[in-house]
């Protein structure tokens, strides 16, 4: 019987089809345990050829990221890493907490810490129920500690950024007659020319600097157009 000896090329198509179909039974694999911890499947293949990815969903947000095949883990061992909800800007989201942390002369003094989170790989020659328990305990609870935190500092900001917007919203409203726009919402400042000449006028600047401050600078052209604002300004804080 003759050999057929295996070119390169076909060495490679082979090669490649075999990690495709590993890579197909690895996300079926997944989305069965993705099931098991009673999360939503959100995808069970990823699109990269060199691993396998699927992605169990919270209903609050928060996404466990299942996968194999990266260069650290390889297709023998499951990595277990999470995402979590981002800003309405889409910026990434870091909470903390409070430790308490003993110095080396042992005071203990209080320390803010980011939230950690959780990375786990475990080896996928165990059976699915034990890799699911193995999640449960290893896993959620660092990721559930810290999904809480980013959900509840993404509502603080939320909360905060809606009342700045209400805040320097009225405030131009009084000074201008027209409310704050986008850009001067982001910002949470404007800037006043009641003269409409932003090189020579003079100006006033709002801007908010707390939940409760408000800082206002105001740019005369004169000493006596200074002496009249200081004036009005005296008249208030009495």
């Amino acid at each position: 019987m003759e050999n057929t000896i295996e070119t390169y090329e076909q060495r490679a198509e082979r090669e490649k089809s075999e990690k495709l179909a590993l890579i197909e039974e690895r996300n079926k694999r997944f989305a069965d345990i993705v099931k098991l911890l009673g999360l939503t499947l959100k995808r069970d293949k990823d699109t990269e050829p060199w691993n396998a990815r699927t992605v169990g969903l919270t209903p609050d947000g928060g996404e466990v990221w299942l996968t194999s095949g990266e260069w650290r883990v390889g297709f023998d061992r499951l990595s277990v890493s999470a995402s979590y909800p981002r800003y309405t800007t889409g910026g990434y989201v870091e909470a903390y907490e409070q430790v308490t942390k003993t110095r080396t002369d042992g005071t203990k003094y209080q320390s803010w810490d980011a939230i950690e989170s959780p990375s786990i790989t475990i080896s996928l020659q165990k059976l699915d129920s034990q890799i699911v328990k193995d999640i449960k305990s290893r896993f959620i609870p660092g990721f559930q500690k810290k999904l809480t935190a980013v959900i509840a500092k993404i509502k603080e900001t939320n909360e905060r950024d809606a009342k700045n917007a209400t805040d320097i919203d009225r405030l131009k409203l009084v000074l201008t007659g027209k409310g704050a726009d986008k850009t001067e919402i982001e910002n949470n400042s404007f800037t006043h020319y009641p003269k409409d000449d932003e090189l020579y006028s003079n100006r006033i600047e709002v801007k908010l600097q707390g939940a409760e401050t408000v800082e206002i600078t105001v740019r005369a052209e004169s000493v006596d157009q200074a002496a009249a604002i200081l004036k009005a300004f005296k008249k208030i804080v009495e």
